[in-house]
């Protein structure tokens, strides 16, 4: 009988073991599963965040593009083009470089963090402003069509519409796969 007891105590102190083992094996998964979901929870929310910066960087930026170019005078005959030619012909510096200076690095620092879906839509939108503005003023627009002000709004503001369309749906979608993380 001593034996037997002794079996039993033994027994008793493996399945525990056993039992205390398996407990903190799953317990350490656990752990590993939330710390996990955790760093996906807050790398999503940083990566949305840095979108939201460069996205509004961006638009700012692309803001400032319009109000400068706004401010080129011009005749009601006189496209745009035109009008940014002689403005910048008869003018040796650059003062507002530095609006196409950050335009241009918004743009790339966004283009750095977009989706497919947002890439495409700053693509259609530099495709606008370069079609009218930069082609244009290299004399390789075909027609050099005149743009009234309030067409070249019109224009702008659809484009623009778009663009930050396309950045909503991502962001809303950023935010809702940081949310099914949780």
């Amino acid at each position: 009988m001593p034996n037997e007891a002794a079996w039993a105590v033994v027994a008793g102190v493996l399945a525990s073991g056993a039992i205390t083992i398996a407990g903190e094996r799953l317990r350490h998964r656990w752990q590993q599963d939330a710390r996990r979901e955790e760093q996906q929870r807050s790398s999503g929310q940083a990566l949305a965040d840095e979108r939201r910066k460069a996205y509004c960087r961006y638009l700012v930026a692309q803001h400032n593009v319009d109000v400068l170019l706004k401010a080129v005078p011009r005749s009601e005959r006189e496209t745009l083009a035109e009008a940014l030619k002689e403005h910048y012909d008869g003018r040796r510096s650059f003062p507002d470089s530095a609006v196409w200076s950050e335009s241009g690095a918004a743009e790339m620092y966004a283009r750095l963090l977009a989706s497919d879906h947002v890439l495409r839509a700053i693509d259609d939108f530099e495709e606008y402003i370069h079609n009218v503005l930069a082609a244009s003023l290299m004399g390789e627009h075909e027609g050099q069509q005149q743009m009234f002000p309030q067409e070249w709004d019109a224009a702008w503001e659809e484009q623009r519409r778009i663009l930050i369309e396309a950045m909503r749906h991502e962001q809303n979608a950023d935010l809702a796969d940081v949310r099914n993380i949780s």
